[in-house]
């Protein structure tokens, strides 16, 4: 399982509305996911898979002024797929790349409007995501049996 802080966002205006803009923010992201694999020596190659979520928050706001006309906040569940490789550099330090896909479907979402009262949105999400990184595995070596 992996999850964090993401802080990613997008903008743009109203395609009806054109005075009226909207804003979206993801303020984290988790994923429970399998790999699937296969090793070449120091390098692996794999395929991976599972759930994902976030947490989402969204803005209607007038463009001239900035104004915040409506909010709202959800978390959506969906799933993840994606590919990638790590590299063995050191025996307890590995780096790796991929990338990934999320979908979280539509879903209706209800804004509230600053004045009171509600208005619902279908709100559809999918992300392409590119990682790379380092692992540090503690413990040393791995435990090799001899025959």
């Amino acid at each position: 399982m992996e999850g964090g802080g993401a802080g990613a966002h997008d903008g743009h205006r109203n395609r009806l509305v054109t005075a009226w803009g909207h804003r979206g923010k993801i303020d984290s992201v988790g994923t429970a996911t399998a790999r699937l694999g296969f090793a070449f020596d120091r390098f692996l190659g794999y395929v991976k898979g599972g759930y994902a979520w976030e947490n989402d928050k969204y803005e209607i706001y007038q463009v001239a002024t900035n104004l915040t006309l409506a909010e709202a906040n959800e978390t959506r569940t969906g799933w993840v797929a994606g590919f990638g490789g790590e590299m063995m550099i050191f025996p307890n330090v590995s780096a790796f790349i991929e990338g990934n896909f999320f979908s979280f479907g539509k879903t209706r979402t209800e804004f509230q409007l600053t004045g009171g009262g509600t208005v619902p949105a279908d709100i559809q999400a999918q992300q392409y995501v590119a990682r790379a990184g380092l692992n540090w595995r503690f413990g040393g070596a791995p435990i090799v049996a001899k025959y």
